[in-house]
């Protein structure tokens, strides 16, 4: 169940029930500096001031700039964020996801998966050991 959501015509951030942030790219959004900027913006607004998990879901021919790359992990301190995963829905998604991962480790716990079930309680395993 959505508590709150934002959308854009590139994205779509709903905060959900169990407390997850589901991040939904829409088909071929280019994630650049600007929207990266952009998102956080709404991460905050539906996070308030706690922390919580994301499940990031982009659509087809959804892709990112090199700056964005670059940019991603020193952006992470900014964010209301415990943990987070890639929903992979096609194995190019999945492939790339993993690639990432290896190039641009990221500070909190990250993982892709390709079951939206296991993704979820993944999420909310991780968040509970983390914040005790």
């Amino acid at each position: 169940m959505i508590i709150r959501q934002i959308e854009t015509p590139k994205v779509i951030v709903a905060l959900r029930s169990d407390d997850i942030l589901h991040v939904f790219y829409k088909k071929g959004t280019i994630l650049d500096p600007a929207l990266q900027d952009e998102m956080i913006g709404y991460f905050k607004e539906l996070a308030g001031n706690r922390k919580i998990p994301f499940i990031f879901e982009p659509d087809a021919n959804v892709s990112m700039t090199r700056e964005a790359r670059h940019r991603a992990t020193g952006l992470e301190p900014q964010m209301p964020i415990t943990c987070s995963v890639i929903y992979a829905q096609s194995f190019i998604h999945k492939v790339i996801g993993d690639f990432f991962l290896m190039i641009k480790r990221p500070k909190t716990p990250y993982l892709v998966f390709t079951n939206f079930e296991e993704a979820i309680s993944w999420l909310l395993k991780t968040h509970a050991r983390i914040t005790g």
